[in-house]
Protein backbone atom coordinates (compact mmCIF):
# COMPACT_ATOMS: atom_id res chain seq x y z
CA UNK A 1 0.00 0.00 0.00
CA UNK A 2 0.98 3.67 -0.69
CA UNK A 3 1.68 5.52 2.71
CA UNK A 4 1.66 8.49 1.42
CA UNK A 5 -1.85 8.51 0.53
CA UNK A 6 -2.01 8.66 4.62
CA UNK A 7 -0.71 11.65 5.43
CA UNK A 8 -0.09 12.96 8.63
CA UNK A 9 -3.68 14.30 9.78
CA UNK A 10 -4.36 16.52 13.45
CA UNK A 11 -7.36 17.28 15.28
CA UNK A 12 -10.45 16.36 13.83
CA UNK A 13 -13.80 16.19 15.67
CA UNK A 14 -16.79 13.42 15.11
CA UNK A 15 -19.68 15.08 13.29
CA UNK A 16 -22.50 12.60 12.54
CA UNK A 17 -20.76 9.14 12.86
CA UNK A 18 -17.40 10.77 11.04
CA UNK A 19 -14.36 12.32 11.36
CA UNK A 20 -12.58 14.28 8.20
CA UNK A 21 -9.34 14.38 8.35
CA UNK A 22 -8.93 15.44 4.93
CA UNK A 23 -12.33 16.53 3.82
CA UNK A 24 -13.90 14.72 0.98
CA UNK A 25 -10.80 12.44 0.92
CA UNK A 26 -12.30 8.92 1.36
CA UNK A 27 -8.91 7.44 2.80
CA UNK A 28 -8.55 9.78 5.42
CA UNK A 29 -11.91 9.62 6.69
CA UNK A 30 -13.09 7.27 9.53
CA UNK A 31 -16.44 6.37 11.68
CA UNK A 32 -16.21 7.21 14.74
CA UNK A 33 -18.54 7.62 17.64
CA UNK A 34 -18.47 9.97 20.59
CA UNK A 35 -14.73 10.07 20.03
CA UNK A 36 -12.67 12.65 17.92
CA UNK A 37 -9.30 11.86 15.76
CA UNK A 38 -6.69 13.51 17.96
CA UNK A 39 -3.32 12.75 15.78
CA UNK A 40 -2.65 9.91 12.41
CA UNK A 41 0.96 9.14 11.42
CA UNK A 42 1.03 6.30 8.67
CA UNK A 43 2.76 2.97 9.24
CA UNK A 44 6.22 4.43 7.37
CA UNK A 45 5.90 7.32 9.64
CA UNK A 46 6.40 5.16 12.66
CA UNK A 47 9.51 3.14 10.91
CA UNK A 48 7.71 0.65 8.79
CA UNK A 49 8.62 -0.90 5.48
CA UNK A 50 5.34 -2.04 5.36
CA UNK A 51 2.06 0.11 5.12
CA UNK A 52 -0.07 -2.42 7.00
CA UNK A 53 -0.36 -3.53 10.80
CA UNK A 54 -3.08 -5.15 13.13
CA UNK A 55 -2.94 -4.75 17.26
CA UNK A 56 -1.68 -1.87 19.39
CA UNK A 57 -2.67 -1.64 23.51
CA UNK A 58 -1.20 1.17 26.02
CA UNK A 59 0.51 1.07 28.80
CA UNK A 60 1.10 4.31 31.25
CA UNK A 61 3.99 4.83 33.35
CA UNK A 62 4.10 5.36 37.00
CA UNK A 63 4.88 8.81 36.41
CA UNK A 64 1.47 9.15 34.34
CA UNK A 65 3.08 9.21 30.92
CA UNK A 66 1.07 7.37 27.64
CA UNK A 67 2.67 5.14 25.68
CA UNK A 68 0.84 2.50 22.65
CA UNK A 69 3.14 -0.56 21.33
CA UNK A 70 1.60 -0.61 17.92
CA UNK A 71 2.05 -3.82 15.81
CA UNK A 72 3.06 -3.85 12.68
CA UNK A 73 3.38 -5.90 9.22
CA UNK A 74 7.49 -6.07 10.24
CA UNK A 75 7.82 -5.36 14.16
CA UNK A 76 6.26 -3.43 16.52
CA UNK A 77 6.47 0.48 16.84
CA UNK A 78 6.31 2.47 20.10
CA UNK A 79 4.96 6.13 20.22
CA UNK A 80 4.28 8.09 23.41
CA UNK A 81 0.82 10.41 23.52
CA UNK A 82 1.70 13.64 24.14
CA UNK A 83 -0.95 15.98 26.60
CA UNK A 84 -1.89 17.09 23.10
CA UNK A 85 -3.08 13.84 21.85
CA UNK A 86 -0.21 13.81 19.44
CA UNK A 87 1.51 10.16 18.69
CA UNK A 88 5.41 11.11 19.10
CA UNK A 89 7.34 7.84 17.62
CA UNK A 90 9.89 6.61 19.88
CA UNK A 91 11.51 3.93 17.99
CA UNK A 92 10.35 0.03 17.13
CA UNK A 93 11.48 -3.33 17.55
CA UNK A 94 11.87 -5.49 14.38
CA UNK A 95 10.07 -8.50 13.86
CA UNK A 96 11.70 -11.81 15.13
CA UNK A 97 11.12 -13.95 12.05
CA UNK A 98 12.09 -13.45 8.48
CA UNK A 99 9.66 -13.18 6.46
CA UNK A 100 6.28 -10.88 8.63
CA UNK A 101 3.06 -11.27 9.03
CA UNK A 102 0.12 -9.21 8.65
CA UNK A 103 -1.15 -10.62 12.60
CA UNK A 104 1.00 -9.32 14.88
CA UNK A 105 -1.20 -9.47 18.96
CA UNK A 106 0.01 -7.18 21.94
CA UNK A 107 -0.88 -6.92 25.40
CA UNK A 108 0.53 -5.33 28.25
CA UNK A 109 0.85 -6.61 31.84
CA UNK A 110 2.10 -4.24 34.31
CA UNK A 111 5.24 -2.86 32.89
CA UNK A 112 5.56 -5.75 30.07
CA UNK A 113 4.71 -5.73 26.65
CA UNK A 114 3.59 -9.27 25.44
CA UNK A 115 3.76 -9.60 21.52
CA UNK A 116 3.19 -12.37 19.30
CA UNK A 117 2.09 -12.99 15.71
CA UNK A 118 1.15 -15.57 12.87
CA UNK A 119 4.53 -15.27 11.76
CA UNK A 120 6.09 -18.93 11.80
CA UNK A 121 8.79 -18.80 14.52
CA UNK A 122 8.34 -15.95 15.63
CA UNK A 123 7.62 -16.76 19.02
CA UNK A 124 6.79 -14.44 21.81
CA UNK A 125 8.59 -11.82 22.46
CA UNK A 126 8.57 -9.91 26.27
CA UNK A 127 9.38 -6.16 26.34
CA UNK A 128 10.37 -4.14 29.56
CA UNK A 129 7.92 -0.62 28.38
CA UNK A 130 10.20 0.89 31.29
CA UNK A 131 12.63 1.43 27.88
CA UNK A 132 10.72 3.81 26.30
CA UNK A 133 10.92 6.16 29.50
CA UNK A 134 14.60 7.01 28.24
CA UNK A 135 14.25 7.54 24.65
CA UNK A 136 15.40 10.67 22.45
CA UNK A 137 12.10 10.93 20.26
CA UNK A 138 15.12 13.40 17.87
CA UNK A 139 16.87 9.84 17.58
CA UNK A 140 13.98 6.66 17.30
CA UNK A 141 15.48 3.31 18.83
CA UNK A 142 15.94 0.31 16.64
CA UNK A 143 15.65 -2.30 19.19
CA UNK A 144 17.30 -5.80 19.11
CA UNK A 145 16.26 -9.16 20.29
CA UNK A 146 18.89 -8.23 22.92
CA UNK A 147 16.83 -5.66 24.28
CA UNK A 148 13.69 -8.33 25.12
CA UNK A 149 12.99 -9.56 28.77
CA UNK A 150 12.02 -12.68 27.41
CA UNK A 151 11.43 -14.87 24.08
CA UNK A 152 9.24 -18.03 24.02
CA UNK A 153 9.61 -19.51 21.50
CA UNK A 154 8.83 -23.36 22.20
CA UNK A 155 5.46 -23.29 20.48
CA UNK A 156 4.33 -25.23 17.65
CA UNK A 157 5.61 -23.82 14.57
CA UNK A 158 6.40 -20.97 16.63
CA UNK A 159 3.55 -18.68 15.86
CA UNK A 160 -0.04 -17.33 17.94
CA UNK A 161 -2.94 -15.84 16.67
CA UNK A 162 -3.56 -14.01 20.34
CA UNK A 163 -2.42 -13.05 23.06
CA UNK A 164 -4.36 -12.88 26.64
CA UNK A 165 -2.61 -11.41 29.60
CA UNK A 166 -3.53 -11.95 33.48
CA UNK A 167 -2.81 -11.12 36.62
CA UNK A 168 -2.90 -14.08 39.13
CA UNK A 169 -3.52 -13.29 42.84
CA UNK A 170 -3.68 -15.30 45.79
CA UNK A 171 -6.78 -14.07 47.83
CA UNK A 172 -6.26 -16.96 50.41
CA UNK A 173 -3.14 -14.34 52.08
CA UNK A 174 -4.76 -11.32 53.60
Amino acid sequence: MDSAQYPELGYTPCVNGFAAGIPGNTNNTFRCSNIDLYHFLSHADLGSDYARGSSSWGWTADCGREFVAIGQYDGTAFVEISSEGKMIYLGRLPQYDPIGSNWREIRILRDYAVIGSEAIHHGVQIFDMKKLLELDPASPTNFTQADLTGHWDELPIGRTHNIVVSLRCDTSEK
